[in-house]
C-alpha cells in the first residue's frame, strides 16, 4: 500500500509539473483547473501544448515567405544620381534617399547608372532600407527622404 500511494504521490508531482509548464498556477486557479485530477491535468498539458504547435506551425512563415515579405521590389528602379560624396542618392523614380553614414566608403564610388533592389531592414531603426547595386552586388543602409 505504501509503495502505491508513493506511485500515486511521484504521478501526481510529475503531473502538475507538466501543467505548470504550459499554464501559470494563477490562470490554474482562476479557471479550476487546480481541481483536476493529475490524469486531467496531464491530458490538459499535452492539449495546450498540441494546439500550441499548431498554431506555431499555422502562422510561421515560411523561408520563402519571410524572403518575399522583406525583399521590396517597387519597381525597376536606377540610380540616376550620386550626391554630396555618396551621402545622398537620386534613383530614376525622383525619390532621394540618404545614405548611413557608416556606408560612404561604399556608396562614394558607385557610378551610375545601375540597377537597385531595395529591401527592408529589420535590424537598423535609423535606415529601416538596404540599397543593394545590382552590378557589384554591394549594400548600402539607406531611409528614404
Amino acid at each position: 500500500m505504501k509503495n502505491l500511494m508513493f506511485a500515486l504521490l511521484l504521478c501526481s508531482i510529475c503531473f502538475g509539473a507538466k501543467l505548470d509548464k504550459v499554464m501559470p498556477k494563477d490562470i490554474q486557479k482562476k479557471t479550476g483547473v487546480d481541481k483536476l485530477s493529475p490524469r486531467e491535468q496531464a491530458a490538459l498539458a499535452d492539449y495546450i501544448a498540441d494546439i500550441k504547435e499548431e498554431h506555431v506551425a499555422a502562422t510561421s512563415p515560411t523561408q520563402t515567405q519571410r524572403e518575399t515579405q522583406s525583399t521590396v521590389k517597387v519597381q525597376k528602379l536606377t540610380m540616376q544620381e550620386n550626391l554630396q560624396g555618396g551621402k545622398l542618392l537620386k534613383l530614376s523614380d525622383g525619390s532621394i534617399w540618404q545614405v548611413n553614414p557608416s556606408d560612404l566608403n561604399i556608396s562614394r564610388i558607385w557610378l551610375f547608372p545601375f540597377e537597385v533592389e531595395i529591401t527592408r531592414d529589420p535590424t537598423s531603426d535609423s535606415y529601416p532600407y538596404m540599397m543593394k547595386n545590382l552590378s557589384t552586388g554591394t549594400s548600402v543602409n539607406v531611409r528614404k527622404l
